[in-house]
């Protein structure tokens, strides 16, 4: 009877070790066989990284963490310039300030939308944020706001007081100077000459 129960402990002691054995190098070759593709079309690329959303987009921009970032991304950033949460806003506005400069004639006018409605939604906020900005990045800002004055007097039948009355409107807490200093610019963008 002990001579039969030695051979069966053996039996599974033996079988434990084979399927041991079995399960790792089963383990081991589905892992070998396993492939990170590091390469990946440009065109698959650019549609993949474009489902980042726009608040990661701006913490790259403003982390300096831009390899992965394209234009059209950076473009995005102007759509959410008129946020309702000032601290994003801001954020927004300090990646977009960041991009200005990588854009194109083609993407300096779809950016102009999100810009001019920040602009007229928050003028006191945006001219105090423009005081912060290298000329050269201002100097971009203001053909952008430029162009889409163009377009509101030219296309929509808006007026230059219309304009300067909208964003007078936006302007609740801007004393007499601000104000003057707003209808300013507003004039100053619609004589914008371009000299590039």
């Amino acid at each position: 009877m002990q001579c039969g129960l030695i051979k069966i402990r053996k039996f599974l002691k033996n079988s434990l070790i084979y399927i041991s054995l079995i399960l790792c190098i089963s383990c081991s070759e589905k892992q070998e066989m396993k492939q990170i593709i590091s390469k990946i079309d440009g065109i698959e690329y650019a549609n993949d990284i474009q489902q980042i959303n726009v608040r990661a987009i701006t913490r790259f921009i403003i982390e300096d963490k831009t390899n992965n970032i394209i234009n059209s991304m950076r473009v995005s950033v102007s759509d959410s310039l008129i946020s309702k949460d000032s601290i994003w806003r801001q954020n927004y506005f300090i990646a977009f300030s960041k991009s200005v400069h990588l854009f194109s004639n083609k993407d300096i006018e779809k950016a102009s939308y999100g810009l001019f409605d920040y602009f007229l939604h928050y003028p006191k906020e945006y001219l105090v944020s423009l005081d912060t900005l290298d000329t050269d990045i201002s100097d971009i800002f203001l053909k952008m706001i430029h162009l889409q004055i163009n377009n509101q007097l030219r296309y929509e039948g808006i007026t230059l007081i219309s304009i300067i009355n909208l964003s007078s409107s936006y302007c609740k807490f801007c004393n007499n100077t601000e104000l003057s200093l707003l209808h300013k610019y507003i004039s100053l963008a619609e004589k914008y000459i371009n000299n590039d």
